[in-house]
């Protein structure tokens, strides 16, 4: 019997993180057996994050850029 068919599909989006944050969630997700993060592990945290930032759970954070007055740079 085939599967059916998602109804929801994955996109894939591409984004650049630092090396830092990578190797430190890598060794939260990894499995203990393989050391490495099994098959989905990052598209279930992502997503998890996602879904609860798109639902108000996770405050939004708006960088605002710094605006110097011309007497500041007089």
């Amino acid at each position: 019997m085939p599967r059916p068919r998602l109804v929801d599909r994955p996109l894939d989006k591409k984004l650049s993180l630092r090396t830092s944050i990578v190797k430190e969630v890598d060794s939260q997700l990894a499995d203990p057996l393989t050391g490495k993060p099994r098959y989905g592990a990052w598209t279930e945290l992502v997503e998890s994050l996602l879904l609860r930032w798109a639902c108000g759970e996770v405050p939004e954070v708006h960088h605002q850029p710094k605006v110097e007055s011309l007497d500041d740079l007089l």
